[in-house]
């Protein structure tokens, strides 16, 4: 391959076999692949993907732009597993005379308590954090007695 002077060959391999992929590349992200699945489907090497995302940035605007598609997708879900939301099935049936027939059948499906928790964890960590909090500013057994003494009363 004969390289025009000022040109780099993985500047021609990407405007010859990249950028026409933009618009692939990004929906397969989209729909939750990974980047090293998509460079490994096209054959593009890891340093040479990673080359690219440095130096070209409509690559870099596809994949952002790509990421937070999936993001919110996956945000959507859990929030609908969260909150316990309706669902649309298609049922197909044949009839007796051999047609096929379909059929939207909705349910309500209940709330993921994983989910919520997951949610509200992530949502509010102060509030439904697992950690507890440990005063270490105890200088003697006294204050330790006093500290104690205090969590007692405030349970009760």
């Amino acid at each position: 391959m004969k390289i025009k002077k000022g040109k780099h060959k993985s500047d021609i391999i990407y405007h010859g076999c990249v950028e026409p992929l933009l618009e692939n590349i990004g929906r397969l992200i989209a729909k939750g692949h990974t980047e090293k699945e998509v460079y490994s489907r096209y054959g593009i090497s890891p340093s040479s993907w990673i080359r690219f995302k440095h130096k070209h940035p409509g690559l870099l605007v596809v994949l952002k732009r790509a990421h937070r598609i999936a993001d919110a997708r996956v945000e959507r879900s859990l929030f609908d597993l969260a909150t316990g939301a309706k669902s649309k099935t298609d049922h197909w049936m044949r009839t007796k005379k051999g047609k096929i027939h379909t059929e939207s059948i909705k349910t309500k499906n209940p709330p993921n308590y994983q989910a919520i928790v997951f949610w509200l964890k992530n949502r509010f960590p102060e509030k439904w954090t697992d950690a507890q909090r440990i005063d270490h500013n105890i200088n003697s057994i006294a204050d330790l007695v006093k500290s104690v003494a205090g969590q007692q009363k405030g349970k009760k």
